[in-house]
């Protein structure tokens, strides 16, 4: 029997429940994962779960093909503690052969009644020391904030690479470590408690799962909804500067902005 991505999706995270990654967690379906090679802004993991580290989880079913997984598997070890592939067990052995030791590749099988999951490789937890990635999932106004928060001095003009720097400079990792994680968490946790309450009183349901979705909008609060439209015009403009650079004429002189 062929599993769709929702199905997997639902008996994975009672799976991380039930082996506790769960606690004190706030669970993200489908989070954007900025990528500046592409010409399109961002990727977007399957399950991503804020527990104190970042952990993130890429499904592969029997539906998918394995042609992007080589290039997902370097964005997201840039971006989370540890990196999970979740695959059909027709995919284990070339997934093992493309993702690196530290990637944890989970087997997932139908016993007749749930999936089960079998880890095939370990992974290790590599906590994330690069201010700029950690940031990637900041945008700029909750940056701005825990700035003024420590008592900088700092401009609303600054640009987010401009704000990467100064925050490199004034916080320490353990800070920007805490500021993402925290974000996240924040910016999410309507959605996860109103996909586990509807857990707790329905059980693991498929109908449960839309909790999780960014179409649930009377779950969401006001934070998640503003922070979306600032990063929306921030990815805009990032594409925008990236057509017209291609587009503009090599100068002697450079033009700094």
């Amino acid at each position: 029997m062929r599993h769709t991505e929702s199905t997997i999706k639902l008996h994975l995270i009672e799976w991380l429940e039930e082996n506790g990654y769960l606690n004190d967690a706030v669970v993200i379906n489908e989070l954007p994962v900025a990528d500046r090679s592409r010409t399109s802004f961002a990727r977007r993991i399957d399950i991503a779960v804020a527990n104190g580290k970042l952990l993130g989880f890429e499904i592969k079913s029997e539906y998918d093909s394995l042609d992007r997984l080589e290039g997902q598997l370097k964005l997201y070890h840039k971006r989370f503690d540890k990196v999970f592939v979740v695959c059909a067990p027709k995919f284990t052995s070339k997934v093992l052969e493309i993702a690196s030791p530290s990637t944890s590749v989970i087997e997932f099988e139908n016993d007749g009644q749930k999936l089960r999951f079998k880890v095939a490789q370990k992974g290790k937890i590599t906590l994330k020391k690069s201010a700029n990635d950690l940031l990637s999932f900041v945008n700029q106004k909750e940056i701005l904030s825990k700035l003024k928060q420590k008592k900088v001095n700092v401009k609303n003009s600054l640009s987010r690479s401009e704000l990467y720097e100064l925050c490199s400079n004034v916080l320490s990792i353990k800070d920007i470590r805490t500021l993402s994680i925290e974000t996240l968490k924040q910016n999410y946790r309507s959605r996860h408690n109103a996909f586990m309450k509807s857990i707790k009183n329905n059980g693991y349901k498929p109908s449960c799962l839309h909790h999780l979705s960014a179409s649930s909008s009377k779950t969401q609060d006001n934070t998640l909804t503003n922070a979306k439209k600032e990063d929306d015009m921030f990815i805009a403009n990032i594409l925008a500067q990236s057509t017209q650079n291609k587009m503009r004429p090599i100068k002697r002189t450079p033009n700094f902005k």
